[in-house]
């Protein structure tokens, strides 16, 4: 995607943004929309917790859906964005950044085949 095609799409969702705002009741259905998603992204993490699958990573991309549009959940976000800074996920290339996302969700996805796999085939795996 080139750099123009990038700053399009970018003014184009500030525009849509904007005018969702200025309306009051798309604007609450807005909040309702973000906070549904945010905590059930936050539920599912919990649940990943003790499940298969990548619990903090989704439970902090829950806590930035929430930020996104509520600002009291931009403090329980900060210890996430200085773990991720310290994590080097932040600074660097895009394509480094790229890099460790992909490794997190095919390491997630991963151990999960493999739980499920073992499982299947009478491995005796915790939480079963």
């Amino acid at each position: 995607m080139s750099e123009q095609e990038h700053r399009g799409i970018a003014g184009q969702a500030r525009r849509a943004r904007r005018a969702v705002r200025s309306n009051p009741v798309t604007r609450v259905v807005w909040q309702v929309l973000v906070g549904v998603v945010g905590a059930g992204l936050l539920v599912a993490g919990g649940a990943m917790l003790v499940l298969p699958g990548p619990g903090w990573a989704v439970i902090a991309l829950g806590l930035v859906v929430l930020a996104s549009e509520f600002v009291w959940f931009e403090r329980p976000l900060r210890p996430v964005r200085r773990l991720m800074e310290r994590a080097g996920v932040t600074s660097g290339s895009p394509r480094r950044k790229w890099l460790v996302i992909a490794v997190a969700v095919l390491g997630g996805v991963g151990g999960s085949l493999v739980w499920i796999w073992g499982r299947r085939h009478g491995w005796n795996l915790p939480f079963g």
